[in-house]
């Protein structure tokens, strides 16, 4: 099972199930307000990355002190979820501002 979720430039982005029940247990805590709905639909950030395949990197914080970094890759002609990082670090979100593209 899947879910389809639009980001702002009208990418249809598929959320499979496993990242469906992560969502379940990370968004539960108190201090989160958001999930990953919020993350695709409004991104404080994102980024396009070319490595072979294109992927989309979604940042946003979803609590007071907790942001989500999602990846997303072109599969099949659309585009599938695949990772994401709880808090990543700030070499990793440098690593995407110098060999990426930011698109938001």
């Amino acid at each position: 099972m899947t879910k389809i979720i639009v980001d702002p430039l009208g990418n249809s982005i598929a959320i499979p199930l496993q990242l469906l029940d992560v969502n379940e247990e990370l968004f539960q805590s108190k201090d989160v307000y958001d999930n990953f709905t919020a993350i695709i639909e409004k991104p404080a950030m994102l980024f396009k990355m070319q490595n072979g395949t294109v992927e989309l990197y979604y940042l946003r914080a979803i609590g007071w002190n907790k942001t989500v970094l999602l990846g997303v890759h072109k599969r099949d002609g659309h585009y599938e979820a695949f990772n994401f990082e709880l808090d990543p670090t700030s070499e990793r979100l440098q690593e995407l501002h110098l060999k990426g593209e930011r698109l938001i």
